[in-house]
């Protein structure tokens, strides 16, 4: 079974039960704002509405930063601030070396995300001095990141949702996708992170404590829907 298709069975489930965002926030505890996924067709249109000129300002590079994040989970700044001696393409690493709590990182990268990359360095247009990855149509590192991206979201006609979502997104998807191995339901790969220590230095958490909180919602959903399964 695809990783897809237990995504897409968890929402029918959601669904059919009638099981409410404000139900797993009670369950755990928490504002509903936490944590709040973004459907990933959401993020596709977003990046659409960014390259195919229904947001001509924000061409070329947002649309790009848009897309790293969400394969890599970065923070809106160290995506920002990146530059090429930071991307080891052969090894597939990029180290992110202005982060929120001051470490610098080290992630793996799949072997996809490497490719797109190589595509993106070769295409790279000159500049002088510093070698920023995303950058404008003059070559200089990208300004009002979220203003940008805030008129892509806006033009491509999604709900609302922030970049900061983007995170979210990714870890549940990963704790989704260390279950449905763990169930033998999919093959595990050495891409991405697994496991909850593995994911936290990925998201770059100063703590563990921070990333159980993805743990707590999936194990909430995923027990929900269990729940209104078994009661059909």
């Amino acid at each position: 079974m695809k990783f897809a298709d237990i995504g897409q069975q968890l929402r029918t489930y959601r669904l059919e039960s009638g099981i409410r965002a404000e139900e797993i926030a009670v369950r755990l505890g928490v504002s509903r704002d936490v944590i709040r996924p973004v459907p990933t067709r959401h993020i596709v249109k977003v990046i659409r509405a960014g390259t195919y000129g229904r947001a001509p300002d924000c061409r070329p590079g947002m649309p790009e930063l848009v897309a790293f994040a969400a394969r890599t989970v970065c923070r809106q700044e160290e995506a920002g601030s990146l530059e090429w001696p930071q991307i080891n393409l052969r090894m597939r690493t990029v180290a992110f070396l202005d982060t929120k709590t001051g470490a610098p990182r080290v992630i793996r990268v799949p072997t996809r995300t490497a490719a797109w990359l190589g595509q993106m360095e070769r295409g790279r247009p000159d500049q002088d001095g510093r070698h920023y990855v995303f950058v404008d149509d003059r070559g200089a590192r990208l300004a009002n990141i979220y203003s940008r991206f805030a008129k892509m979201r806006d033009r491509a006609g999604v709900p609302h949702f922030r970049f900061h979502d983007l995170r979210h997104n990714y870890a549940i998807r990963r704790l989704q996708s260390d279950t449905a191995a763990s169930a033998g339901l999919i093959k595990r790969t050495d891409d991405q992170p697994h496991g909850i220590h593995e994911l936290s230095y990925h998201l770059g958490h100063s703590s563990v404590t921070t990333t159980e909180g993805y743990l707590r919602w999936t194990r909430a959903v995923m027990g929900l829907n269990h729940s209104a399964r078994r009661k059909h």
